[in-house]
């Protein structure tokens, strides 16, 4: 009977503390972004060259504006911006993506790294 209680370990557990839901609010109400907030101009971006990519020379000529244009229109309302300022976002994005060799180039991805880490966002 000795030899059971000397071959028996005893184990130690540190208990951790989950966040509760005050937690959780108490730290969004300080500020911390949102990891869908955050990234939300540089997905923009990356979505318009990627349409940008997809319609190089006459495809974009054609196609390019109308498509560039729907898409930056609904990225910038997706993104909380006003309705007068989404358009001219919507025009920009569709000369964008009809203009010529800018597929080479990540020009909105750019654009949303700044308006990230520098701008508004």
């Amino acid at each position: 009977m000795s030899d059971e209680r000397e071959e028996r370990k005893v184990w130690e557990v540190e208990v951790e503390r989950l966040p509760s839901d005050q937690d959780r609010e108490a730290f969004a109400a300080r500020g911390a972004p949102r990891a869908p907030a955050s990234i939300g101009p540089v997905l923009a971006g990356v979505i318009l060259d990627g349409i940008d990519l997809f319609t190089p020379g006459p495809l974009g000529l054609r196609f390019g504006f109308l498509i560039g244009g729907i898409a930056g229109y609904t990225l910038a309302r997706r993104l909380g911006v006003s309705g007068r300022a989404a358009l001219v976002l919507a025009l920009v994005a569709g000369a964008y993506c009809s203009v010529p060799n800018t597929e080479r180039l990540p020009v909105a991805t750019l654009i949303g790294l700044y308006a990230r880490f520098v701008g508004r966002a």
